[in-house]
């Protein structure tokens, strides 16, 4: 519901997809950059919808390609396309830009990453992941 004031990205994604499998821990790791960074105080949310679970939704919204990701600013009708935030290499900053979201601090850089092998990758999403559920409770 985008009419309490929150703004939702939305990825569309297939689970057998290699570059899906690759962007969900970039995705996690935009996403708490963004809700740290948030100035506005509103909520963003994010959401992810496997199109081989809910290819009805998926055919509704013309995902013909992944991942896609959709943005849904406050008071936008979800029943419209939305705004296409992955037309270029996604990142925190053109996400907010694009949904209209001012964002404090410092950029952080995801696909430059530290990571000596995918197993500290995906810990890092998954502690990501922690953080913003925590926030939100």
């Amino acid at each position: 519901d985008t009419s309490n004031g929150a703004s939702h990205v939305v990825e569309f994604y297939a689970p057998w997809c290699p570059h899906c499998q690759h962007f969900k821990y970039d995705f996690v790791e935009m996403a708490q950059e963004i809700v740290r960074r948030s100035a506005t105080g509103l909520p963003v949310h994010f959401h992810a919808v496997s199109c081989d679970l809910y290819r009805p939704l998926c055919q509704t919204y013309g995902v013909s390609g992944y991942p896609l990701l959709l943005g849904y600013p406050p008071d936008s009708d979800p029943r419209e396309y939305g705004i296409e935030l992955n037309e270029d290499t996604p990142t925190a900053d053109r996400i907010a830009e694009l949904m209209g979201i001012e964002l404090v601090g410092e950029a952080k850089s995801f696909y430059t990453s530290s990571y000596s092998n995918s197993e500290d990758r995906r810990e890092a999403a998954s502690d990501a992941a922690r953080v913003r559920t925590e926030r939100h409770e």
